[in-house]
């Protein structure tokens, strides 16, 4: 089985889910979903039933991570998935999909997983909906067209499975002009600290990029879980394009970061 059918099939098994009561955004499995992505009981959880429910588990399992973090935004989401340039107009079994505002291409108003392709149609599970594909619904559900009831202009799809941090030996971050190289651990992908911070920032990392047990970057803690490997502080590439802002790029056995 692949991962991403891994994804689908945890996601398939909370179909049914219902809130208690009925609209209240509330039941013991909301809540801990809601709560896992630090927002106030009775939020909107189509965004957390992905990241929590499905996610999280996903993650147990399987040791691997989609990138696009933990947050019951779907503006949050959107906004990573449109950063790491993995945004399409078109779905794939897998994707992530979400319902943009009429007018606001930065406005998600839902998100759902494309769960399948039957009958000519792309099929979903949606959190927080309905069989009509509502964005404050009661349930998790598993609609036969994706598309029903809304303007396909207007949904946009994360592939993050491109995203999959296991990539051949052999390959290379690539900021501007400096080349280095990538290893793979625990599911990720990591490349050293000090050498993409010099790529992006020269002799300032003399001053910024210090070590208290961690590193740290002006004083602050790095939010890319470094990890030690070969007596070299590593960090998640993906992490770190997500913290310096940058966008990614997969080029010829070579993970391109550019602004």
């Amino acid at each position: 089985m692949t991962p991403v059918q891994q994804f689908i099939n945890i996601a398939r098994g909370w179909v049914g889910t219902k809130e208690e009561p009925v609209g209240s955004n509330r039941s013991f499995h909301i809540d801990v979903w809601n709560k896992s992505c630090g927002v106030p009981l009775g939020s909107f959880w189509c965004a957390s039933f992905l990241c929590s429910a499905v996610h999280n588990r996903w993650k147990f399992l399987t040791g691997l991570d989609w990138q696009l973090g933990t947050s019951a935004s779907c503006d949050v989401l959107l906004a990573r998935a449109k950063r790491l340039g993995i945004l399409h107009k078109t779905p794939y079994v897998g994707d992530i999909g979400f319902v943009l505002a009429p007018k606001d291409d930065t406005d998600a108003v839902h998100v759902f997983l494309v769960s399948g392709f039957k009958d000519g149609k792309f099929t979903s599970i949606e959190g927080n909906s309905n069989l009509d594909g509502s964005r404050n619904g009661t349930e998790v559900v598993e609609r036969s067209d994706l598309y029903k009831f809304r303007n396909p202009s207007r949904i946009v799809f994360a592939r993050w499975a491109d995203l999959i941090d296991e990539v051949a030996d052999g390959w290379n971050v690539v900021i501007g002009s400096d080349t280095i190289k990538v290893v793979n651990a625990n599911g990720k992908t990591y490349s050293p600290l000090r050498p993409m911070l010099e790529a992006l920032y020269g002799e300032e990392v003399k001053t910024r990029l210090t070590f208290d047990l961690v590193p740290l970057w002006d004083g602050g803690t790095i939010p890319c879980s470094p990890i030690i490997m070969d007596g070299k502080s590593m960090v998640s590439v993906r992490d770190f394009a997500n913290w310096q802002g940058l966008n990614i790029v997969i080029d010829d056995n070579s993970i391109v970061l550019k602004r």
